[in-house]
């Protein structure tokens, strides 16, 4: 495998060493300005320049994958503070792929791309399970997926602050101005979930007190909360969903990129939220909406390899056409119309048709 480290204060000259036009794709800016010897240091280091001072066979196969892309997959996964921002470039033909991996201020681009060991170091920090219990399963506007994230946010407090209580009983509702004023808030701890459907939005979506509102009452018009006087009686998915997601524990956002017929590059994003070993929830936009999925770990390394993994000279996925659609809350391999049945007393999934849980034993109606 060929690889080479770059600085990043470098690399805007980069393109300076190229025999080739860069595309739309190419992740570095072009300057002009005059040469820097460094880059030339950097090249050389790397057994990337031939006695001549020209680029070697193998540095230029390298480098013409990524300015003549077409498509690229990048993924970005947070764990207990650490992040790792992988960038996956595929040659036309989809027989190659460059890797791009992003540190604070370096770059490393490595040929081929080693993403079967990258998905192995993913696996090994996350620790994912084979299986999923999240039930989300919704499509919903910005502003009503703001709310809704609120409306988990405050429940999980609830569930929180019913630990430091003495008894197991739960003040059951929120009070609808709680939610709208968390709603309009974009700070990251205890609103995680709110903080983290903001910030993974396409545009900046800050909505006003009266979008708020009506994004409740559409949420009561879909069935997923409903108005008791002035408190907000969340749907039994609402309040299985807060509780399997307690705490953030692993957080990726993968982002496609296509070049279109128009030479303009179309963008598909889907972001994954991890809970514990298990727990998954999915998003992905459309740019005008956003699909809530509740997903299995199997699920997840199968989007992961099909955006950025080749294989028979094509990426698993080469569209960017809905993983949602594709991805149902059971395992890919599954195929059922109906959405799983979870407990209402421990969120346990129930057998299909089940007339008792067979983990806490609470009867089924």
């Amino acid at each position: 495998m060929a690889e080479i480290r770059l600085q990043e204060d470098t690399l805007h000259l980069l393109h300076q060493w190229l025999p080739f036009d860069a595309g739309i794709l190419f992740p570095f800016r072009q300057d002009d300005s005059s040469a820097d010897g460094r880059v030339e240091a950097m090249l050389a280091r790397g057994g990337f320049l031939s006695q001549e001072g020209k680029l070697t066979e193998s540095a230029r196969e390298m480098f013409s994958i990524i300015a003549e892309s077409s498509s690229t997959s990048k993924l970005k996964f947070l764990v207990e503070g650490d992040l790792l921002d992988y960038q996956v470039f595929f040659a036309k033909d989809f027989s190659r792929a460059v890797s791009l991996k992003r540190s604070e201020k370096s770059f490393v681009v490595s040929y081929p791309a080693p993403t079967v060991d990258v998905l192995d170091v993913i696996s090994d920090f996350s620790g994912i399970g084979s299986f999923g219990a999240v039930p989300a399963q919704w499509k919903l506007s910005f502003n009503e997926s703001i709310v809704l994230a609120a409306i988990i946010d405050l429940t999980r407090r609830q569930f929180f602050s019913a630990l430091a209580k003495d008894d197991d009983k739960i003040e059951i509702g929120l009070e609808t101005t709680a939610v709208i004023d968390t709603a309009g808030k974009s700070d990251l701890n205890p609103n995680w979930l709110l903080w983290a459907i903001k910030n993974f939005l396409p545009q900046e979506c800050n909505p006003k007190e009266d979008e708020l509102k009506e994004a409740v009452v559409s949420l009561v018009e879909k069935g997923l909360i409903r108005k008791d006087g002035k408190k907000i009686i969340s749907c039994d998915q609402i309040a299985i969903s807060a509780r399997r997601l307690l705490h953030l524990n692993c957080l990726y956002v993968l982002d496609r990129f296509n070049v279109n017929e128009k030479n303009q590059a179309e963008k598909a994003r889907v972001s994954i939220i991890q809970n514990g070993i298990r727990d998954l929830l999915l998003w992905e936009t459309d740019g005008k909406s956003v699909a809530w999925q509740g997903i299995s770990g199997k699920v997840m390394f199968t989007l992961l390899e099909a955006s950025l993994c080749l294989q028979n000279n094509s990426p698993l996925k080469e569209q960017t056409g809905s993983v949602c659609s594709s991805s149902p809350n059971q395992d890919s391999t599954a195929s059922t119309k109906t959405a799983p049945v979870f407990c209402k007393k421990c969120s346990n999934k129930l057998k299909t048709n089940a007339r008792f849980c067979n983990k806490c034993g609470e009867t089924v109606k």
